[in-house]
């Protein structure tokens, strides 16, 4: 088993995890596997609205509603008010979602998201994008795009990523030292659609 399917494996249970929180949804697009325990830290509740649409956990969009970023409000419990943010979205389901070679594709990072109240509006207002949005273009089949949202340590600083495909979520979140992702969502989009 290659180094680059182990590393998409793992992203793809770490991001299973923080979704279990939204309902039997999950369980419907094979997104969290029964035998996967929640760990019990508090929860980040990630909001999607595309062109004033609020988008419902693995809601199948057409990808011309998601060309432009998404507006995106997060509700933070108070126990993690006053704290950064950083937002990931990725695709772990590229080039197919039978044959994942090219997983994760890294489609946006947000960092910086201050958290002053435990409800924040729209987060392009208050944080940095790392990585400018790029909408999904799946070539084949369904793909989910997972919108993630982690806990920083500090203010951030991240260098220039110059290639989005078998983007390791991993390595990212230990070279910034990230908390576990808090919360999250995910929507899917077809090709072709």
């Amino acid at each position: 088993m290659s180094t680059k399917f182990r590393i998409a494996v793992a992203a793809i249970v770490t991001m299973a995890s923080i979704v279990a929180f939204a309902g039997a949804n999950q369980q419907k697009h094979e997104v969290i596997p029964p035998w996967l325990d929640a760990f019990g830290a508090p929860r980040i509740a990630v909001n999607l609205s595309f062109n004033g649409s609020e988008v419902s956990i693995g809601q199948l969009l057409p990808r011309n509603l998601t060309v432009s970023p998404p507006h995106v409000s997060l509700d933070v419990p108070s126990s993690l008010a006053g704290s950064w943010l950083t937002l990931v979205m990725v695709d772990p389901d590229a080039r197919s979602p039978t044959h994942p070679e090219l997983a994760l594709i890294l489609h946006w990072i947000v960092v910086n998201i201050a958290t002053e109240h435990e409800s924040h509006g729209d987060i392009l207002r208050s944080g940095t994008d790392a990585v400018a949005y790029m909408g999904p273009s799946p070539p084949i089949g369904t793909h989910r795009y997972f919108v993630l949202a982690f806990v920083q340590n500090r203010f951030l600083q991240i260098e220039p990523i110059t290639d989005r495909r078998n983007f390791s979520l991993r390595n990212f979140t230990m070279k910034y030292d990230l908390h576990y992702p808090f919360g999250g969502t995910y929507f899917r989009v077809r090709a072709g659609m």
